[in-house]
């Protein structure tokens, strides 16, 4: 149950492509829009670059909702990082707003996503930011896989220079965060996530991941394309930032993360094997 005489409204993340399938964007939409949680959610919305007519016409439709907020941009593309910021200004702007979910255009929330997460934080008052496992799938919806994270903040921070700790578009911060003035780097263009992740490890901030599977996430048909090249470069390059930061640049830490630039630099049906196969805490469904 909720503490009736504190806030847990929820301020809910999501940018969206101009170019979006405007039916996933609806589903995920919808899937934030309805979910089972006793609190009040608002979803803030701003598209990145010019809008197809159907997102136009999409958001148009939502503007006038009360649990909607949407920020019309001017067609340029600034990148997912400087348009969340961009939501997280707007978000606090709101004093009741008690923690902010992300959630990307082309995922699914399950619907008891944002109530488990905000009863563990009520129920955990140190821990800043809380994430999930997820469901992966395909561009036609069929399950391919799950992946759980670890949960507690010790083996969050442990391995964070071999993985990421979260499933970025599961998680949910607690306001102070933000608040305290921590945001993704505008910069990086891809990466920022992971970014942030060290800062807020640096800060010691609190991690942990919920090990149930709360979101479906889209694994689209240029996935590994986008993994591939520039992205692989740019992921090593935030690994050695993670192990000058976090003073871990061991000799195991550096081995690994070549590994993975190898890797990722390989054939893509190679990719392919390693991701759906060689990853720890990844299972068939």
């Amino acid at each position: 149950m909720f503490d009736l005489n504190e806030s847990n409204k929820v301020g809910v993340l999501m940018s969206v492509m101009g170019q979006e399938n405007v039916t996933y964007c609806e589903s995920a939409i919808a899937s934030v829009l309805e979910q089972d949680f006793q609190g009040e959610v608002v979803l803030y919305l701003v598209v990145d670059g010019m809008p197809s007519g159907s997102i136009k016409d999409l958001f148009d439709k939502l503007a006038g909702r009360p649990d909607v907020v949407v920020l019309y941009s001017d067609g340029s593309r600034l990148g997912l990082a400087a348009r969340l910021n961009q939501l997280i200004d707007l978000a606090l702007m709101d004093s009741e707003i008690a923690y902010l979910a992300r959630m990307d255009s082309d995922d699914f929330s399950l619907p008891s996503r944002f109530e488990r997460q905000v009863q563990y934080l009520l129920a955990n008052p140190t821990v800043d930011v809380v994430g999930t496992g997820v469901i992966e799938v395909d561009a036609n919806d069929r399950e391919l896989s799950y992946k759980v994270m670890d949960e507690s903040d010790e083996l969050l921070k442990k391995h964070i220079v071999r993985k990421c700790p979260f499933n970025h578009p599961t998680v949910m911060f607690r306001r102070r965060v933000f608040d305290d003035g921590c945001r993704y780097d505008c910069s990086l263009m891809n990466t920022q996530d992971y970014y942030l992740w060290v800062e807020l490890c640096a800060k010691e901030y609190v991690f942990a991941n919920l090990p149930d599977l709360l979101l479906r996430f889209r694994i689209g048909n240029n996935f590994y394309k986008k993994r591939g090249g520039g992205k692989a470069l740019n992921d090593f390059r935030a690994k050695l930032f993670a192990m000058r930061r976090l003073k871990k640049a061991g000799l195991v830490n550096c081995f690994y993360a070549l590994s993975i630039l190898l890797l990722r630099l390989s054939p893509r049906w190679l990719q392919v094997f390693a991701y759906r196969y060689l990853r720890k805490g990844v299972e068939r469904v």
